[in-house]
């Protein structure tokens, strides 16, 4: 990172000789002008004592030559001088390409028959499944979709319906107090305390999608910061698991901004030496070319660092896994049978990667007859979607609202 350092400022330095060169040259020609193409008159004297001889005037011709001849032949020169230098970063760029082991799963597993991590939170789940894919818009909504069904598993709420309000008024949140509730982690509790904050009786903590939206909208500011600690604590503890560690996400973002300041070096020493000095630009080949070519190998090794652990992506391959299990179930020959309040555990990690839709369409096919008994009157949140398709559903209700009002969020962060 250093030796790109000093090709910065290398590039600076004759970037500033350049200009100066040309700042003369500009002072030079304002000093004269011609008369018929022959005779120079120096600004303010007299016509008569301008007058030169033809000599004068072929030399001074040769001299404004000769200095454009320099610059090119300066501009020329560093060029070959910075496509060296790249050339020479090439080289160890490679050597160091090389020299990195891209971290490999352990083995290819195909499907994953339970679920990889049952004490892992949802934020978590997300870290790890969502690293490197760019989808962060989609993944936090999806988190705390998928937190509100696993806290009604861990009987931190419960949820309540009424198929007679208005729909977003429908399903009623009640955040209880049960002696039977499970010990919750700090990314999990940060989640809980967001939704504890919504409503507006703090004696009566209960809250529908509708006053979800109007707490979004009245307290972005303090929805945001509550959604950036969940997503720093989930870190956090993906770090103490050993999945994953801060170094190595340091040096991958280190490459990519040295890739990225490469181009844009390029990009602006292309617009001064041909848009200003309006020279031709044959000569920046000798550095665009390997400039290029370094930048991109600048992308490569930073694509082969992170910050994920061969304990973390053995992890993430195997939650990828266990989310084909919970598609391709109804396909696979000779399964085992997987009972309705599995299938609700399944719903949880199905809301966070986005297969909800799948998962309880297979669970109504699968379960066609126990979805009308007393089989469901024990299920945290499933009994209130027995004669519902996805759509109409109450997790489809919670999902879209919070995905709406977070990109509504993130849309007006990006206006101001």
């Amino acid at each position: 990172m250093k030796k790109i350092g000093k090709i910065v400022i290398f590039a600076i330095f004759t970037l500033f000789i350049l200009l100066t060169f040309n700042k003369l040259q500009a002072v030079s020609e304002s000093n004269v002008e011609k008369i018929n193409g022959n005779v120079l008159i120096e600004s303010g004297k007299d016509l008569n004592e301008a007058k030169t001889s033809q000599a004068d005037i072929d030399n001074k011709i040769n001299e404004e030559d000769y200095k454009e001849i320099a610059i090119k032949y300066g501009i020329t020169c560093a060029s070959a001088l910075f496509g060296i230098g790249f050339v020479v970063l090439i080289l160890n760029g490679i050597k160091k390409y090389k020299d990195i082991e891209s971290i490999e799963p352990s083995k290819n597993i195909k499907y994953y028959k339970k679920i990889p991590n049952i004490n892992e939170t949802p934020a978590e789940v997300a870290f790890l499944y969502y690293y490197r894919k760019g989808a962060e818009d989609v993944s936090m909504p999806r988190i705390l979709s998928a937190t509100l069904l696993d806290l009604a598993l861990k009987k931190h709420i419960v949820f309540e319906k009424d198929a007679s309000l208005p729909k977003k008024n429908q399903v009623t949140i009640k955040i209880i107090n049960d002696s039977r509730a499970e010990k919750l982690k700090e990314s999990e509790q940060l989640a809980l305390d967001l939704f504890k904050s919504i409503p507006e009786d703090d004696e009566n903590l209960q809250f529908n999608m509708k006053d979800f939206e109007k707490y979004v909208k009245k307290h972005n500011s303090k929805f945001s910061d509550a959604i950036s600690k969940i997503q720093k604590q989930a870190e956090k503890e993906q770090i103490e698991t050993g999945h994953f560690e801060k170094e190595g996400e340091n040096k991958h973002s280190k490459w990519y901004l040295a890739g990225t300041l490469i181009i844009v070096i390029l990009a602006l020493l292309s617009l001064v030496i041909v848009g200003i000095l309006n020279i031709s630009i044959l000569p920046l080949v000798f550095v665009i070319m390997p400039g290029v070519v370094y930048a991109v190998l600048c992308f490569a090794i930073g694509g082969k660092l992170g910050g994920i652990t061969q304990k973390g992506i053995d992890e993430k391959i195997r939650w990828e896994a266990f989310e084909k299990y919970m598609k391709d179930y109804s396909k696979i020959e000779n399964k085992e049978e997987i009972k309705i309040k599995t299938w609700e555990k399944y719903l949880v990690y199905a809301m966070l990667f986005g297969s909800a839709e799948q998962i309880l369409k297979q669970i109504k096919n699968l379960y066609i007859q126990s979805m009308d008994n007393n089989s469901l009157n024990d299920t945290a949140f499933l009994h209130l979607m027995q004669d519902e398709n996805y759509n109409d559903s109450f997790i489809y209700l919670l999902d879209s609202t919070i995905m709406t009002e977070y990109t509504a969020l993130i849309a007006s962060k990006l206006n101001t």
